[in-house]
């Protein structure tokens, strides 16, 4: 849910446009669509997307914002929110911009902070050169970053796709502002209008401080209560799935009413976007949670086959053979994970509760020392008197395990 920090950015330039004057563009922004948005015409290089890569992630690891901000070309990505020509066009849109730059530079900085951030590979399309990155650590995502270059040359990030959004960035922010605020817009609000619109803007601040406090809860039933086209919002709906998730998701096992609503968020946003392509992900927690796991599987082929391969999936193929009771074939994929991912501490907790299944302690001992010596997590020395651990505090093993405490530093 840390995605949701986004949708703060098209809050906080609705709420710069509702508050300034309306003045009636001669160039119309409703009519403008994602074709209308001119493509990269920078020529850039695998050579040169590689390296943007490794820069983009390293100035993440390191936590340096000011490194990061150079690789954003925050001024290319508003111009395809709105083209230029359209912006100049509009004082509304011309004021909004001077404090949307700030708040998206800190935006991203803020989201992608929440996440183990890792560059796959450079790939080009029909929309020009792009990083693309995994983002795990809260469940697992990719970002399809477009390059471009900013006025000095330098490649930089012009917008991005996340996988479970299914969209650039500014084709959500676009229709966020000409679905919410199409008066102030075009310059022709009535009051009641007027009154409408900020009214709008009110429900999506709203929803989005549920969201960011983790009432997922409240964020549903003040959904229910929004007028029918807000709720048919394409953004709206994927928040409102990602709400029923969560709710279902900290549930072991969830209940049919629960499953219900859950199931009616997922059904509903893929009866009116059929062919978004955010689906693969958002069905990937679905069928985990109906315990269809040979379609989880599936889907994760898809998946895998979408971004090019990627050898982390392999997590996810695990857990579902694991919970299929097929734990050889979970743990050959899991042990992979552990091979090409070792700082995922996920893959060490899911072979762990293989190792107690079989009562394999050897194995355990070896895990629990992998996951101090390759993740951030330390183990208590008696687990809290854990029931999990039980039985393995009876074997001989535990011995070992207390050895290696004591020899901690």
């Amino acid at each position: 849910m840390k995605k949701s920090g986004l949708m703060n950015l098209g809050l906080a330039l609705a709420v710069s446009l509702a508050c300034s004057c309306s003045k009636k563009p001669k160039k119309d922004p409703l009519k403008v669509t994602q074709a209308d948005v001119a493509k990269p015409a920078a020529v850039i290089s695998q050579e040169e997307a590689e390296k943007f890569g490794e820069d983009f992630e390293a100035a993440l690891r390191a936590k340096t914002p000011n490194e990061l901000g150079q690789l954003l070309d925050l001024a290319g990505l508003f111009y395809r929110i709105f083209p230029k020509d359209v912006v100049d066009d509009n004082r509304q849109l011309k004021r909004a911009r001077l404090g949307w730059e700030p708040e998206m530079r800190h935006s991203v900085q803020l989201v992608l902070g929440t996440f183990r951030v890792e560059f796959l590979r450079a790939v080009k399309d029909a929309d020009g050169m792009k990083a693309r990155f995994r983002l795990s650590g809260q469940g697992v995502n990719y970002w399809d970053v477009l390059l471009s270059r900013n006025a000095a040359g330098q490649v930089c990030l012009v917008d991005y796709m996340g996988y479970t959004e299914g969209e650039y960035l500014s084709e959500t922010q676009r229709r966020l502002f000409q679905q919410l605020i199409p008066g102030l817009l075009r310059g022709t609000r009535s009051k009641a209008l007027a009154d409408a619109e900020l009214r709008s803007i009110h429900q999506l601040k709203e929803l989005t401080a549920f969201l960011q406090k983790g009432q997922f809860e409240s964020f549903l039933q003040a959904y229910d209560h929004l007028d029918p086209a807000m709720q048919q919002q394409r953004t709206i709906l994927y928040y409102r799935v990602m709400a029923a998730n969560a709710i279902a998701a900290k549930d072991p096992d969830p209940g049919p009413v629960t499953i219900r609503v859950y199931s009616k968020a997922v059904d509903e946003y893929r009866r009116e976007f059929p062919a978004a392509s955010n689906l693969e992900l958002m069905q990937l927690d679905f069928h985990f949670l109906n315990k269809d796991y040979r379609a989880v599987i599936k889907v994760v082929d898809q998946l895998d086959r979408r971004v090019g391969g990627d050898p982390y999936l392999d997590l996810l193929r695990g857990n579902a053979l694991h919970a299929m009771n097929e734990p050889a074939l979970a743990k050959a994929k899991l042990r992979a994970v552990e091979k090409s991912c070792p700082w995922e501490k996920d893959v060490y907790n899911a072979l762990l509760a293989i190792s107690f299944e079989e009562k394999d302690f050897i194995e355990t001992t070896r895990l629990l020392m992998a996951t101090e010596k390759n993740t951030e997590q330390e183990w208590a020395p008696n687990f809290n008197g854990a029931e999990l651990f039980d039985a393995y505090r009876a074997s001989k093993e535990f011995a070992k395990w207390q050895a290696y405490v004591r020899g901690r530093k």
